[in-house]
């Protein structure tokens, strides 16, 4: 989970972006201010070997990022640009595993799409990736 979200948010406090974890409660604001959401789902965390189980951890990334209507896409498509860009540098290779052992890539990155949400005063932008990660 650090391996991935840390990134995020280390760029969300540099730029002044609040950012809400998945399971922290969203206010229901007029939508003055703009925050990103991540969420992390696991699908497959270990991987059978002949020497026993490994860790091979799969699942995928999902960044949604709202922002008061009526302002047009375009922060929030500098914001998602952004944010692929600090997930793309986690797959520049040659790489070491991070100080937990883990060394982790991403698959195609899908988004950012963008909606007007009909029932919150928000604009709505997302993206998602599958994740591979290995635990030494």
């Amino acid at each position: 989970r650090h391996y991935y979200e840390q990134p995020i948010v280390d760029w969300c406090a540099a730029n002044g972006v609040e950012l809400r974890a998945d399971n922290m409660i969203e206010p229901n604001s007029d939508a003055s201010g703009e925050f990103l959401v991540t969420r992390l789902n696991f699908g497959q965390f270990t991987e059978q070997t002949l020497c026993g189980a490994i860790e091979n951890v799969q699942g995928s990334l999902v960044i949604e990022f709202f922002s008061p209507k009526g302002v047009g896409p375009a922060r929030a498509q500098t914001v998602m640009l952004a944010i692929m860009r600090e997930l793309i540098a986690l797959t520049v290779r040659p790489a070491c595993p991070d100080a937990n052992g883990v060394l982790g890539t991403l698959g195609p990155i899908t988004g950012p799409a963008f909606t007007a949400l009909n029932d919150r005063p928000y604009f709505f932008a997302t993206m998602s990736t599958p994740i591979l990660a290995s635990v030494n």
